[in-house]
């Protein structure tokens, strides 16, 4: 229950992150019904975390998960669009 815990509160923000309007993954944003989609993704979340754990620990997990996830996926659009480059070799 526990990875489902953490897989359904990643989702979740994944969703909510996606249908914000300045998102970097997708060219258009999700329609804000994907809100909806997330606060359930959410709350069922919260229904693992507490056949886990207790209530206060559940809500601290939710909490900074959430915020961890929120502050790290604008990072992963800046990851995209770099350039690889190219590595010679130069018979060494």
């Amino acid at each position: 229950m526990t990875i489902l815990f953490l897989l359904m509160i990643s989702a979740a923000v994944g969703v909510f992150y996606l249908s914000l309007k300045h998102q970097g993954w997708l060219h258009t944003s999700l329609p804000k019904k994907f809100r909806i989609v997330a606060a359930v993704l959410a709350i069922a979340a919260l229904a693992c975390g507490l056949y886990s754990f207790s209530l206060g620990t559940t809500l601290f997990a939710i909490v900074a998960i959430s915020i961890l996830l929120m502050s790290l996926f604008p990072f992963v659009s800046l990851l995209k669009r770099l350039p690889l480059k190219k590595v010679e070799n130069n018979g060494h």
